[in-house]
């Protein structure tokens, strides 16, 4: 038999000595109401192939699959699920300061439509550096831009509040 959890902190080799079965706990994220989730699957050793290409059936209909290793569990539940919220607060900001210096648009819709287009010509050419290297003139509008997040240490805040999000993961379930 097979238990399939969704529950957060609670890995899948618990619930297999809980439950004496198999078990896959698939971390997904409210993307999956759009079909656009990315769902984590975690297997217990006791788990057969065909229990994870049964998951990987049920939930890739709603977005991207992918399995990890239950020690990466923690990392991928604030990472999955945070993440959504996180990008829609970026957006939220950013489309802000649109309509600000552009009182008569929409500044959701430039937005996204900026974050489309970008996600896009970064699933074409994987190479960020290169393309933000096309993008940039040096001396110009997108590098002074660029500078001022080097400088504010954006990069870095991000890196701190998903370290903080994670350590909260690793508390869940105790």
């Amino acid at each position: 038999s097979l238990i399939v959890s969704i529950m957060a902190g609670i890995p899948p080799s618990q619930i297999e000595k809980d439950m004496n079965c198999a078990a896959i706990v698939a971390m997904t994220n409210t993307s999956l109401q759009v079909g656009e989730a990315l769902t984590s699957l975690y297997q217990s050793p006791r788990c057969k192939e065909d229990h994870l290409q049964w998951a990987h059936s049920a939930f890739s209909p709603f977005g991207m699959t992918v399995k990890l290793n239950e020690t990466d569990f923690s990392a991928a539940t604030a990472l999955g699920g945070s993440h959504p919220a996180f990008a829609i607060w970026i957006l939220n900001e950013i489309s802000k300061i649109v309509e600000t210096k552009l009182p008569n648009q929409n500044g959701m819709d430039w937005t996204l439509n900026i974050f489309k287009g970008a996600s896009k010509l970064i699933k074409k050419n994987a190479d960020v550096a290169a393309l933000l290297s096309q993008i940039t003139t040096p001396g110009g509008c997108t590098a002074e831009g660029h500078k001022s997040l080097q400088e504010e240490e954006v990069a870095l805040k991000i890196k701190k509040a998903f370290d903080k999000y994670k350590k909260k993961a690793e508390g869940l379930g105790k």
